[in-house]
């Protein structure tokens, strides 16, 4: 088996990461797990999924409430916008958003190890670009070695008191 490193569960709905960028995903409080394919081999070691991503969608069911993130070695970010069943590697997207590779503690990204996640909604809404509903804002904070804080906000840059999709700043 692998080691464990982050689990998240709430009201039956539950995920689990580890080493080898193993992702497992459970509908049924954990009598069963199914193995979710990961874009990535590096070890994970948190995961942020709010109470409000497990909804089971029997009585309530939120679209804006799929989202959850996962970090991991090699300063792996990846993040889930449909609880966790696919998951996309944002690694890449951060260090473009920063503009650089390096990080103002002199590191590179790809060399840390992030060790924690946490995610939450804000009152704000971001639009989608090309049509579509606002989504809720969510801001994300991520702690790793080496003194490492990355922040991602959303509507960091506004245009005309409105937050766009690809606004975001990390």
């Amino acid at each position: 088996g692998y080691q464990v490193q982050g689990c998240r569960m709430v009201s039956g709905m539950g995920l689990v990461v580890g080493r080898y960028g193993r992702i497992l995903r459970t509908t049924d409080g954990g009598h069963t797990w199914e193995n979710v394919p990961s874009p990535t081999s590096a070890h994970l070691h948190s995961i942020s999924m709010n109470e409000e991503n497990t909804h089971s969608g029997l009585e309530y069911y939120d679209p804006q409430e799929d989202t959850a993130w996962a970090v991991g070695e090699s300063g792996t970010i990846l993040k889930t916008k449909d609880r966790g069943k696919t998951w996309e590697d944002i690694s890449n997207d951060v260090i473009s958003s920063l503009g650089t590779n390096l990080l103002r503690n002199g590191r590179r990204l790809n060399t840390i190890t992030l060790r924690a996640v946490k995610h939450h909604k804000t009152e704000q809404q971001v639009q989608i670009l090309g049509g579509g509903l606002p989504e809720a804002a969510r801001v994300v904070l991520i702690v790793g070695d080496y003194n490492t804080i990355l922040r991602y906000d959303p509507c960091a840059v506004m245009s005309e008191g409105v937050c766009y999709e690809q606004s975001f700043k990390w």
